[in-house]
């Protein structure tokens, strides 16, 4: 394989380890010229004993006093100390790459191996120019200018000065196919012609480009590992060049892959699995006998898997045989969760204050496929318990479910009581997700408007759409959400009545820069039904709070009644925030800014929205997330700190 040849200048591969060998092979060569003398000395001493001739053979080799330096022996001051100093000129990154590579560099502290003489000095500043020009080379300098200088000092001043020149920019790119993936090309194969397509179109080091040793291994190394997780999982580079031409800075590159045969799944071979049925395994693959191979279904099944409730830990991964082309085995190797499961958390919100938790979880009770889970919450504004009973994955990804649940509220001088039960079905994939269920719910408010008291019959229908990069952490794409219900309310002091309720969401996540990232939302929410129909609490809105418009109380915000608020039946809210992490080192801690809209009315046409805005700090913690927001209200004129944190063992 050729990796890189040149038209008057050529391209450098890391010099430094090239460096390492010529500086090892110098001082093994001076050892053994020190071996040879000692020898002679041995011989002399032997043939020529008492003889007062024979000392100046050993004087060489008398150790001289650590705290002195002998200027006609050559050594620079005492090996305690640094033996010379070092400045290098260069522009960045150049100038760290030097650092770290240039024997000058390398060398400047020698004590472990004793103080370094002034010729040895002089030697590796003579060679400092050539090493220096080398390693400006995969940086894409093909052109350096090198000077390397030093003074007199009793501790010697050098310098190397980098002039680097124009760095060559990618002028051409060639990216050739043989084997399978092109005969099946050729043949009229539209798998194989896409596949050839987005491999070129993908390759990194376009024509403009600037050049670096570096970039071309990482652009070749990842574009070898996409057209092998595309189906040819024995793809390699046939040959590969950049070609060099120093007077134009720039660099043509020409890549032949050799693609091999296209892998196809064949039989699954599971371990690890002992306590829960195949059938729940299985039909979280998608499998289908006979598809083609690509790395990206292997990791959706993982992330399945993984997120199922069901495993620890999981790993799908493909079997690479040649002799198995067409029926290549997929290993899937779990880690079972235990059957039961217990956790006792502690936590706070400004919304309901201090809370603890106590969550478990029976995977199996009486060996029927289900996961039973029940949630306490205990806290000072905020108790609640909610119940739910969930099939292991069915076909398609679908699951039953029924589950309850009971919530008691006190805050901002309102006692609200509220239950549900729901009975339906669940679906769930990287992309979409939705709910279908039948639901009951009720509740009471009680305050200083009058008391209220309603339950509703509802058929509910949510979904979700996901075109994100990545579900656990998002920084580019759209989710749209949706929730819509259609039922009859009954109520015991207001109109009996048909309702319905829709309530939609659009997020939008987007890189500013590599180390910014926005993101924003807008939720529109309504209840339709006539104006004298009485509706739960629970299915109407408010807003305020540290999900909603920061800077306000957590349901403080909404239709104003005898002067108290109370839930309307519209919602508008909408959020914009920019973070980023604060220091490359500590890449959980990050830093937020962020303007905060909404408000809840019983009429559009009542609907004022209000604002917050404010500065905040977000860490994923070992022990849970934290969330600290400073926001400042501008209807309110006044701060509120909104605080989120929770800790589980």
């Amino acid at each position: 394989m050729r990796d890189a040849t040149r038209a008057g200048v050529g391209v450098a591969a890391d010099a430094a380890p090239e460096t390492q060998r010529r500086v090892n092979a110098g001082a093994r060569q001076r050892s053994g010229r020190g071996w040879a003398r000692l020898a002679l000395a041995l011989l002399a001493a032997i043939t020529l004993a008492g003889c007062a001739s024979i000392e100046p053979f050993f004087e060489e080799f008398k150790p001289k006093p650590a705290a002195t330096a002998d200027a006609d022996a050559g050594e620079i001051g005492p090996p305690e100390a640094d033996v010379y100093r070092l400045e290098i000129e260069a522009p960045e990154p150049l100038r760290s790459l030097l650092e770290k590579h240039l024997d000058l560099a390398r060398f400047r502290d020698a004590r472990v191996a004793g103080a370094v003489t002034r010729l040895e000095l002089d030697r590796l500043i003579a060679g400092a120019p050539a090493q220096a020009r080398s390693l400006a080379e995969t940086e894409g300098y093909f052109d350096a200018q090198v000077q390397a200088s030093r003074d007199r000092a009793e501790v010697p001043l050098v310098r190397v000065v980098v002039v680097p020149g124009p760095r060559a920019r990618v002028t051409d790119v060639a990216i050739t196919f043989e084997g399978p993936l092109q005969t099946a090309s050729a043949a009229g194969d539209e798998f194989a012609r896409r596949t050839m397509t987005s491999i070129e179109d993908k390759w990194p080091l376009a024509s403009g480009t600037a050049f670096t040793q570096s970039a071309w291994a990482s652009a070749k190394s990842g574009t070898l590992a996409r057209l092998q997780g595309a189906g040819y999982a024995l793809a390699r580079w046939s040959s590969t060049s950049a070609t060099v031409d120093a007077n134009k800075h720039s660099v043509a590159l020409a890549l032949v892959a050799d693609s091999g045969p296209l892998f196809h799944i064949g039989a699954l071979r599971i371990e690890g699995l002992e306590r829960y049925e195949e059938s729940a395994l299985r039909n979280l693959l998608d499998y289908t006998p006979g598809q083609v191979y690509s790395e990206a279904l292997l990791a959706t099944w993982q992330r399945h898997l993984q997120r199922s409730e069901l495993f620890e830990a999981a790993t799908v991964e493909l079997i690479i045989d040649p002799d198995h082309v067409a029926d290549a085995t997929v290993r899937v190797s779990v880690k079972e969760h235990s059957l039961q499961q217990a956790t006792v958390g502690i936590g706070y919100s400004s919304d309901t204050g201090p809370r603890m938790t106590l969550d478990t979880m029976h995977r199996r009770p009486f060996g029927w496929d289900v996961t039973v889970t029940n949630k306490l919450e205990i806290g000072g504004a905020k108790n609640a318990w909610t119940g739910q009973v969930i099939s292991h994955p069915l076909p398609n990804h679908y699951r039953d479910l029924v589950s309850a649940g009971f919530e008691r509220l006190d805050l901002n001088d309102e006692l609200r009581t509220s239950a549900n039960v729901r009975l339906g079905r669940a679906q769930d994939t990287d992309d979409f997700g939705r709910q279908y269920f039948v639901a009951v719910q009720g509740a009471r408010v009680e305050s200083a408007a009058p008391t209220t008291s309603a339950w509703a019959a509802m058929l509910n229908y949510n979904a979700v759409v996901r075109r994100i990069d990545s579900i656990a952490l998002p920084t580019r794409g759209v989710v749209f959400a949706a929730e819509t219900a259609a039922g009859y309310s009954f109520h015991t002091s207001e109109s009996n009545g048909a309702l319905a309720r829709l309530l939609g969401r659009v997020t939008a996540y987007h890189p500013v820069t590599d180390r910014l990232f926005m993101q924003g939302y807008v939720e529109l929410g309504q209840v339709f039904a006539r104006e004298d129909t009485g509706i739960p609490d629970t299915l109407l809105f408010r807003a305020g709070g540290q999900d909603s418009v920061r800077g306000y109380d957590y349901r403080s915000l909404g239709p104003i009644v005898n002067g108290v608020v109370t839930s309307g039946h519209m919602l508008f809210t909408s959020s914009l925030e920019l973070a980023g992490p604060i220091l490359s080192d500590y890449p959980t801690l990050w830093a937020a800014v962020f303007v905060d809209v909404g408000n809840a009315a019983n009429q559009w046409s009542q609907l004022k929205p209000v604002v917050g805005v404010g500065p905040g700090i977000r860490w994923r913690s070992p022990v849970g997330a934290l969330r600290v927001d400073l926001a400042y209200g501008i209807e309110h004129h006044s701060w509120r700190l909104e605080v989120s944190l929770g800790i589980a063992p």
